[in-house]
């Protein structure tokens, strides 16, 4: 089951049985609904009820969307995320005991770059001479394939 169906199983537990023209003139049910609902799941949840009504009303089975008439779905912060120290970097590679896989896990965490950008790459991606390296692959699913970010948004790492 994918997030979106388990976010919406929530929405489907509270309002599954309710019909749709009853469920259009309870945008105060919904509201005090998204307001109970743990803060992890209120705006993913909210979110799912959001787009299957929104797909009621493109489909003409009801005129407005009762969970937008709710209020707003404010997407909460991301989570800071503190990078390791040296210090803990260290002993991780240390953990590892693995003369191949710590200069692996020293280079991910030095260039910030996500699994599927370091598994794709490739000696030609990496200038030396210039201390540069090249993003233009990635390897996604078991498939390495052309990085599709949009040219403006690739970086070379120095």
């Amino acid at each position: 089951m994918t997030d979106r169906l388990l976010t919406l199983a929530h929405a489907l537990d509270a309002f599954g049985d309710v019909p749709l023209a009853d469920l259009q003139r309870q945008a105060l049910e919904i509201a005090a609904w998204r307001a109970a609902l743990p803060e992890r799941l209120r705006y993913p949840a909210t979110s799912a009820l959001r787009q299957a009504l929104a797909a009621a009303v493109a489909w003409e089975l009801i005129d407005e969307n009762p969970a937008k008439k709710a209020g707003k779905n404010p997407q909460p912060k991301a989570r800071e995320i503190r990078p390791l120290t040296v210090e803990e970097l260290g002993r991780v590679v240390g953990e590892l005991g693995d003369a191949a896989h710590g200069p692996l896990v020293n280079f991910a965490a030095e260039t910030g770059l996500r699994p599927c950008e370091w598994l794709a790459l490739e000696r030609r991606d990496v200038d030396r001479a210039g201390r540069v390296m090249y993003v233009e692959r990635e390897h996604v699913a078991g498939e390495t394939k052309a990085y599709l970010k949009a040219t403006a948004s690739r970086q070379a790492f120095r």
